[in-house]
């Protein structure tokens, strides 16, 4: 092995230091954020896919597939309901020529009985008969009305 002399050891120390300042990479970045700009973009796709999503699941359930059935010149109306266990529930549908009685479960629909068509002023005012619920608004209003009735009349009796 060679012995260095110490001169040519600081020429070399002396040269890498020079090399390495020279080739050092250096980073520059234009707002010191840019990682954020990419995840800013990303959660902004995000959200605006979700809210298509929200959306079209709001078109479909006001214009959904079984809006075509609800209307006044049906052939098919239901009349009446009623459960008779916990899937299982008795049906009477009105037809153009006849009212049937049907037997409703998960797995199957049963016929029960024929009864004959109603008349057609009876259909008509069954239709005006329904009652509505009312909206929220209503009965908020409503049950209001009522508490502050009945606190108002404790308060008399006090």
């Amino acid at each position: 092995m060679t012995a260095l002399s110490e001169s040519s050891v600081q020429t070399a120390i002396t040269l890498g230091s020079h090399v390495t300042a020279q080739a050092a990479p250096v980073f520059q970045s234009g707002s010191g954020l840019g990682g954020m700009e990419s995840l800013g973009k990303m959660v902004l796709g995000l959200l605006v896919v979700v809210a298509l999503i929200f959306a079209c699941a709001a078109l479909v359930k006001r214009m959904g597939p079984m809006r075509q059935f609800s209307g006044a010149n049906q052939q098919l109306r239901v009349l009446g309901s009623q459960a008779v266990g916990q899937r299982e529930r008795v049906v009477v549908i009105q037809t153009e020529d006849a009212r049937l009685v049907l037997g409703v479960t998960s797995q199957s629909i049963t016929h029960l009985h024929t009864l004959p068509p109603l008349p057609e002023d009876e259909v008509a005012t069954k239709d005006h008969e329904t009652k509505t619920l009312p909206t929220f608004r209503e009965a908020l209003a409503h049950n209001l009305k009522k508490k502050m009735a009945r606190t108002s009349s404790q308060r008399d009796n006090s």
